[in-house]
């Protein structure tokens, strides 16, 4: 799901936020509201990140 705000990209994804950071133009990922201490260049490396996070049981 995409949610566009004030022209950022905010994604949601597997229940994480992935937004853009506009001072870096780096995607950054935040669970309940928190950010995590990792940034990407690409949304695909974001995503990949939180697949890497959910056990594979949640499959």
């Amino acid at each position: 799901m995409t949610i566009e705000t004030n022209g950022d990209r905010v994604y949601e994804y597997q229940g994480y936020s992935i937004e853009r950071n506009p001072a870096t133009g780096r995607w950054e990922i935040f669970w309940r509201e928190r950010k995590q201490t990792v940034d990407f260049e690409r949304v695909a490396d974001a995503e990949e990140w939180i697949d890497d996070q959910i056990p594979s049981h949640r499959f």
